[in-house]
């Protein structure tokens, strides 16, 4: 397998990492606001003592992650070529596949890949060949030599359409007010299929352009529950601003 040049036609290796590594961080973004909601939810429902205690707070807080991550998921999916997106990234990888073609991702890999001193340089050779083919293997497909046009056309439809109820949902009620309005609302599951879809798309790309297989997945390094082991309002700061609030609101004149 001869490797390929960095530079093709269309758009640089360079150029498609540069706009891979932006997306990057918009869907770890994500990643990174569904742990911190899901985390403070199971705190929620995993609390007895919580559960006699209604109040409209669990429904503002969900309400307020779903309109913002369904915002998140309209950029992403956004298809307008002034923007960075996954739609738009795609897009340009379809116009030139070349850089991530077998060639092209076999020429990420030294030629001293394999590096064992006790082993004939025609057995490294053979062992970075199996790493390289290997590896392509399992993204792209055994025996590709380069995706298609119509392979990368297959992953944009894929994201849209698993996106579908949240983009017609933010472009009649949160960026416009449709009179008619959506036929359906947008589930928390909605936004999770999207959100694991885009993270999967990222990880085959990082990849396919860098030879960079990522962990996305969000690891704390402290404890950041904390703030829920501490009371936020003991009972008479909560009656004082009760009385204040009650106060305000009552109109002039009237006692």
């Amino acid at each position: 397998m001869a490797d390929e040049e960095v530079r093709t036609e269309g758009r640089s290796r360079d150029e498609l990492v540069a706009w891979l590594n932006e997306l990057q961080e918009i869907v770890y973004e994500l990643k990174f606001k569904q742990f911190i909601f899901e985390g403070v939810w199971k705190v929620i429902t995993g609390n007895p003592e919580l559960q006699k205690h209604p109040s409209h707070f669990y429904d503002w807080m969900t309400n307020l992650y779903l309109e913002s991550m369904a915002m998140a998921v309209r950029r992403i999916c956004d298809d307008d070529k002034r923007t960075l997106s996954l739609v738009t990234f795609l897009r340009l990888v379809r116009e030139d596949p070349s850089p991530i073609s077998r060639g092209a991702y076999g020429s990420l890999f030294p030629a001293d890949t394999v590096s064992h001193p006790g082993l004939p340089l025609e057995v490294k050779a053979m062992l970075r060949e199996r790493i390289i083919n290997n590896g392509y293997d399992q993204a792209v497909g055994e025996g590709i030599e380069q995706p298609s046009e119509k392979d990368i056309s297959k992953e944009i439809t894929a994201l849209v359409k698993l996106a579908n109820t949240i983009l017609t949902f933010t472009n009649k009620r949160l960026a416009h007010f449709d009179r008619q309005g959506p036929k359906e609302v947008p589930t928390l599951a909605d936004i999770n299929a999207v959100i694991e879809h885009s993270t999967k798309i990222i990880q085959k790309y990082l990849l396919l352009l860098k030879a960079v297989s990522t962990d996305m997945d969000v690891h704390m390094q402290y404890d950041w529950l904390a703030p829920f082991r501490v009371t936020w309002l003991p009972e008479e700061e909560w009656f004082r601003l009760l009385k204040e609030r009650q106060t305000a609101a009552t109109p002039v004149g009237e006692s």
